[in-house]
């Protein structure tokens, strides 16, 4: 019987990248007795994938299958994966995440001693640039999820908390992951993920917080690591900012979709309410961290607030939020 489906999700993925990527997961330790099934989903990817001589490598494997996801957007492949994988739990990794080799060894031991947990990440993520960057960036890897954790940790409220893990590398119940597929099959959960140059993105959140609706914790294990590789492409301040406003404008809606009975109460944002927000970002950035381009992703953060909140109630953005939004150029 198989306990672990590694759900690998990508669209057209740096090659170089991509062979160690697939290499680390070959080469991942099998907890004793643990049959794993491999899901490489393609989310229609323009290049010719199923080419490149990594992913032939992939497939030869025992238990590993191809699928095709023609509808554009992360969430839309990760629900193909779902609806594919047979085992109680399912591992996803992104095309840009290396996992270490123990990295099921120290899974697999928690799904049983924490029958109320529902989700698992890597505690520890070390972001490697492939490329040259800006030398800020290597100072800021942050930015993009680098995090050493050294405490298991884990909760289970109606919010998002520090030891929630975002998608990269996390191991979820299945059950969880079937419940959110119904509701999103049935248009409940309306998010369909990053596609293109579009960055917002929600579907990992909702997946937590199904999680959640369920009764179940997620956290994070220190002892689970993996690098999350980062093309220069990609190693921009436009990008993060977009990533950023993305992130931020897709989570009331998201979240509202999740809870219900809270979306009433979650409005527009009062004057004095967004007055506040650019003021912390302005403390946070200008006073303590003295940058510049921090503030910049700062107010892409609270601009997506913003704009997040008219998303959820329906409203066309006013003139003042189109008009920032042009000056951050995120229009």
């Amino acid at each position: 019987m198989l306990q672990i489906s590694i759900v690998i999700c990508t669209y057209n993925p740096d090659e170089t990248m991509f062979e160690r990527v697939l290499t680390a997961i070959e080469s991942l330790k099998n907890p004793t007795d643990c049959l794993l099934e491999y899901i490489l989903v393609d989310n229609n990817s323009t290049n010719e994938l199923k080419e490149f001589g990594c992913v032939k490598r992939f497939l030869a494997l025992p238990n590993a299958r191809y699928e095709l996801e023609v509808r554009q957007g992360h969430a839309y492949a990760r629900m193909q994966g779902i609806e594919k994988a047979k085992a109680p739990w399912v591992v996803f990794f992104d095309d840009d995440n290396e996992p270490e080799s123990n990295y099921l060894l120290e899974l697999w031991p928690l799904t049983a001693q924490y029958p109320n947990v529902g989700v698992w990440g890597p505690g520890k993520v070390e972001v490697e640039f492939l490329g040259e960057v800006s030398p800020w960036l290597l100072y800021n890897k942050g930015e993009f999820q680098q995090k050493n954790i050294g405490l298991r940790q884990f909760g289970c409220v109606k919010d998002w908390i520090a030891c929630y893990p975002p998608g990269t590398g996390f191991a979820v119940r299945k059950l969880i992951l079937d419940s959110y597929l119904n509701k999103a099959k049935a248009g409940i959960y309306s998010d369909s993920g990053r596609t293109g140059k579009a960055t917002a993105s929600a579907e990992d959140v909702q997946i937590i917080f199904e999680g959640v609706t369920l009764g179940f914790a997620a956290g994070v294990e220190p002892k689970m690591a993996l690098r999350h590789l980062i093309v220069a492409r990609k190693a921009n301040l436009n990008y993060i900012k977009r990533l950023r406003f993305g992130m931020s404008s897709s989570f009331a809606k998201a979240y509202c979709e999740c809870f219900p009975e809270d979306a009433n109460v979650i409005k527009v944002l009062r004057f004095s309410e967004l007055i506040t927000l650019v003021w912390s970002a302005m403390y946070v950035s200008l006073y303590k961290r003295k940058s510049l381009k921090y503030f910049n992703f700062e107010m892409a953060t609270v601009a997506g607030k913003a704009a997040g909140r008219y998303i959820k109630c329906k409203i066309a953005f006013p003139l003042w939020l189109r008009w920032w939004l042009f000056t951050l150029n995120l229009n």
